[in-house]
């Protein structure tokens, strides 16, 4: 299925340990297109300031852009883990 850049960056930054987000937690970021009135601002904000996330090279963050996740793989632990994140320009 498709999913959004933010809502991406919102279910990571609710897998942060409470301390990691208490340590990255931030309401501010550099994206021209994230405002702090958005939805998803902190989540965007928070995960940017912890060097989890990135935007694009002309300053945006692109969200509304879908994501496509191919292919998920399992850790030594057996917990799941991202292989490869494609964006696509259109939700099918």
């Amino acid at each position: 299925g498709n999913i959004t850049r933010e809502e991406v960056a919102t279910i990571f930054f609710r897998l942060l340990t409470d301390d990691s987000r208490a340590r990255y937690w931030s309401k501010t970021n550099d994206f021209s297109d994230v405002s702090s009135r958005d939805w998803f601002n902190n989540a965007v904000s928070t995960m940017a300031n912890a060097g989890i996330l990135t935007g694009y090279p002309d300053g945006n963050f692109d969200e509304m852009k879908y994501i496509r996740i191919d292919t998920i793989a399992k850790d030594k632990n057996g917990k799941p883990t991202i292989e490869r994140v494609r964006v696509i320009s259109d939700a099918k």
